[in-house]
C-alpha cells in the first residue's frame, strides 16, 4: 500500500505537468515517486541526494538538474523558479526544514516520511508566498491499479 499513497498524494497536491516537484528521499520508497512524477509529466528534481542516487535518478527518468550534498537544496530549487510540490518521502524533519526555502508560489511540502523532531520553518515567506504544507497518510488499496494505469 505504500507505493500508492505516494501517487496519491503527488497526484491531489495541486501540480500540473510542467511544473517543477520534487522528490526528497530517492532510498525506500522515494523512486517511485520520482517515476510518478515523471509519468505524469512534472519538471522533476532530487534535492539533497547523494551522488550515489545520480545514476538511480537518471535511470529512473529524472531530466532535470541534479542537487546534490552539500550544496544549500532550497536556493537550488529556488535557481529552477521554486518548487510547486515537494515530496517528502525521507523520515527527516532536518532534511525537509532544509528544503522549504525551496518551494515557490503556492508551493506544497507533502510530508509522507516523519520522524519525531519537529520541523524548523520560517513562516514569513510561506505567508508570503502563499505556501503549505500537508500531511498525506496512506492511500485507499481498492483503487491504485487504475491510478497507476491513467498516468501512464
Amino acid at each position: 500500500m505504500c507505493r500508492h499513497h505516494r501517487f496519491n498524494s503527488l497526484r491531489n497536491a495541486g501540480a500540473q505537468p510542467g511544473d517543477l516537484v520534487a522528490v526528497l528521499g530517492l532510498g525506500g520508497l522515494g523512486h517511485l515517486g520520482v517515476q510518478y512524477a515523471v509519468k505524469m509529466g512534472y519538471h522533476h528534481g532530487s534535492p539533497g541526494a547523494g551522488a550515489d542516487k545520480a545514476a538511480l535518478a537518471k535511470q529512473l527518468g529524472h531530466m532535470c538538474t541534479w542537487i546534490p550534498r552539500p550544496q544549500d537544496p532550497a536556493a537550488e530549487l529556488s535557481k529552477l523558479g521554486g518548487a510547486r510540490v515537494i515530496l517528502a518521502t525521507a523520515n527527516s524533519s532536518k532534511a525537509m526544514s532544509a528544503v522549504m526555502g525551496g518551494l515557490g508560489i503556492d508551493g506544497k511540502l507533502v510530508m509522507l516520511g516523519v520522524d519525531m523532531e519537529p520541523l524548523s520553518i520560517n513562516a514569513v515567506p510561506m505567508i508570503m508566498s502563499r505556501q503549505s504544507i500537508q500531511g498525506w497518510p496512506s492511500g485507499q488499496p481498492a483503487i491504485p491499479k487504475r491510478r497507476w494505469r491513467s498516468a501512464l
